[in-house]
């Protein structure tokens, strides 16, 4: 992740670790208002025109960014409301890198047999299977376009203003073949003309045959066009969330953390502080080890709290 850097991903600030891959600490950018699953958990209603349509073009830059504006693509392979962060500014960036990989062009044309395609790879199946393409369920050669199929999945959850739409519409518990035998979420019964264009396009997205799916740039291209009415009731919509007062849950914590923090940072002479948490009493110990390892080898200042959100201030 260190070398990604896109106002619609979770930026990543580094890490520190010198006894194995489990003693790793590793500072991401705060995003106060948590996952875009509790984050829309918390309000009553969520309608497109006021924050599923920025918080849809946000994601959908982010990936257009991992897929198109990179050497080579990289697949997140687990896009999901729980990895869609929502920042103080109601801004959704992506999120969990840890399933992702490269897409190495090269390797995918050495792989293809005679008159087969170029354009995939097998690969490890991964992901969460409520949003999984149908390629990786069945074993197959896969592509980019695995996000596309579970954004589209992610879309339609922010149209119809409901996050457990998709879960809530099966009627039954999930089956792996649901998406290969052709399911798909219901399409709500009544839509307006322009969300009518957002339907043709979660249609497009999440197609079984990946290559009739449409590339990223051209899904933000699609919605970057729909009503500019649209666009600004969002725009105002997520300024007024962002400025009014936090008083429940994640979000009154996440306000309570940033205050504590800019407290501390006050205090320091140095040029950024890093803020490290830890949740339970045992964790105390080796969170004053990794805080002096911080300090040495960064030059940093330091400072702990019990169960404080990690961050970085500058």
């Amino acid at each position: 992740m260190c070398p990604l850097h896109h106002s619609n991903l979770v930026r990543l600030y580094g890490g520190v670790w010198n006894e194995g891959a489990d003693k790793l600490c590793i500072v991401l950018e705060l995003c106060a208002n948590g996952s875009l699953d509790g984050f829309l958990r918390l309000r009553t209603a969520t309608s497109w025109n006021q924050l599923g349509y920025g918080l849809a073009l946000g994601a959908s830059k982010g990936l257009r960014y991992l897929h198109h504006e990179l050497k080579q693509p990289l697949i997140h392979r687990d896009i999901k409301p729980e990895n869609v962060m929502v920042d103080v500014e109601v801004v959704a960036k992506l999120a969990d890198f840890g399933e992702s990989t490269s897409f190495d062009v090269q390797a995918a044309k050495r792989q293809a047999d005679d008159g087969d395609f170029d354009d995939a790879l097998t690969m490890t199946m991964v992901g969460t299977r409520l949003y999984c393409a149908p390629e990786i369920t069945l074993g197959q050669r896969y592509n980019e376009s695995v996000d596309t199929f579970s954004l589209s999945l992610v879309l339609i959850s922010l149209l119809v203003g409901d996050i457990d739409y998709v879960i809530k519409s099966t009627g039954r518990a999930f089956s792996h073949s649901a998406y290969v035998q052709g399911w798909r979420p219901p399409i709500p019964g009544k839509v307006d003309i322009d969300q009518s264009k957002l339907v043709r396009l979660i249609e497009a997205m999440w197609q079984t045959d990946f290559r009739g799916r449409p590339p990223m740039g051209e899904v933000v291209a699609t919605l970057e066009n729909l009503s500019p009415a649209e666009a600004n009731d969002s725009k105002a919509a997520a300024r007024e969330i962002s400025a009014s007062p936090v008083s429940s849950g994640s979000l009154a914590k996440a306000t309570q953390d940033i205050a504590v923090a800019k407290n501390l940072r006050a205090q320091s002479t140095k040029k950024f502080a890093v803020f490290l948490s830890h949740h339970k009493s045992a964790c105390a110990t080796e969170a004053r080890l990794i805080k002096l390892q911080y300090e040495a080898l960064l030059g940093v200042e330091c400072f702990l709290g019990k169960s404080m959100r990690t961050g970085v201030l500058p």
